[in-house]
C-alpha cells in the first residue's frame, strides 16, 4: 500500500508554475517532483506532435531510512498516472514568461509568535492526540506567526497541512527551501528526523467558537489522532480552551 508519498515524473522535463495555493514567482524546470497527500502543483508539459507523454509515480527517494521503512512507505511502488497522446497537428501556445508573479512574502521579523509542533509516531502532535472538545491555541487576527514543525521519530513519513491560512517555508533543517518549494503552500512534507519552519499571516475569519484544523494529511495518521485545532480571535480577547456547546452539538451530528 502506498501510504504517503507519490513521486511524480513525466518522461520529459516539465515546468512547474504553481504550488498548493498560488503561482511561483518564476517557473522551475523539473523531471521529478516529490508530492505527499494533500499537496498540489500546476505544471506545463511540452507535447510533440504525434508523440506520447506519460506522467508516472515513482518510488520515493528519501535518505536515512532502512529497507523496511522505505518499503512500508511505498518504497518500490511505480505506476502510471496519466498518458497524454499528442495529435499529429498541434497549436503552439504562448511561451511562459520568466517572471510569473511578485509574492508579498511575510517577514520573519514581523512574527509575533513562534509555535512548536512535534510529530511523533503515527498518532500524536505535541504528545497528545486530537480532542474535538479542545482548542489547542488561539491566533490573533492581523498577525504573523512562525510555526516550527519537528518530526522526531523514524520509520514513517509525515506531512503537515493547515486549514484557513497558506504559508511560506522559511527553512528546512536550517537550509533555504529549494526553488520548487518557494511558493504559497498549505501542505508540506516532513521527513523523518527533520525540522521545518513555516510563516503565515492570519488576516480573516475571526470566530472564537469556530476552530480550524492542522494535521498530518496521511489518513491513517489522522485517524489515530495526529490533529489539532485553533481559533482566530480579536486583539485582547480571552482565548477559549474548549469548543462551545453549540459547536460540540454540530460536531456530534
Amino acid at each position: 500500500m502506498l501510504e504517503s508519498t507519490i513521486l511524480v515524473s513525466a518522461m520529459i522535463v516539465y515546468t512547474l508554475i504553481g504550488t498548493d495555493t498560488g503561482l511561483l514567482e518564476m517557473p522551475v524546470e523539473l523531471n521529478r517532483l516529490l508530492l505527499t497527500p494533500g499537496e498540489r502543483v500546476e505544471i506545463v508539459v511540452e507535447i510533440v506532435p504525434g508523440e506520447d507523454v506519460t506522467l508516472r509515480s515513482y518510488e520515493p527517494e528519501i535518505e536515512g531510512l532502512s529497507f523496511w521503512e522505505q518499503r512500508f512507505n511505498g518504497g518500490e511502488d511505480t505506476f502510471d498516472l496519466l498518458k497524454i497522446r499528442g495529435s499529429q497537428q498541434l497549436v503552439d501556445s504562448q511561451p511562459l514568461p520568466s517572471k510569473l508573479v511578485d509574492i508579498d512574502w511575510p517577514e520573519e521579523m514581523s512574527a509575533v509568535e513562534t509555535r512548536e509542533f512535534e510529530l511523533a509516531g503515527t498518532g500524536w502532535i505535541n504528545n497528545q492526540p486530537m480532542d474535538m472538545n479542545r482548542i489547542d491555541f488561539a491566533v490573533t487576527i492581523d498577525t504573523t506567526e512562525i510555526w516550527e514543525i519537528r518530526h522526531t521519530g523514524g520509520g514513517v513519513y509525515h506531512n503537515f497541512h493547515t486549514h484557513l491560512a497558506h504559508f511560506a517555508i522559511l527553512d528546512i533543517n536550517g537550509e533555504e527551501p529549494p526553488e520548487h518549494l518557494r511558493g504559497w503552500k498549505d501542505t508540506v512534507f516532513i521527513p523523518p528526523r527533520s525540522t521545518i519552519r513555516i510563516i503565515a499571516r492570519f488576516e480573516d475569519y475571526v470566530d472564537p467558537e469556530f476552530p480550524y484544523m492542522y494535521h498530518c494529511h496521511i489518513l491513517m495518521h489522522e485517524d489515530r489522532g495526529m490533529m489539532g485545532q485553533f481559533v482566530v480571535i480579536e486583539p485582547g480577547a480571552e482565548p477559549p480552551r474548549k469548543v462551545s456547546e453549540s459547536e460540540n452539538h454540530q460536531h456530534n451530528h
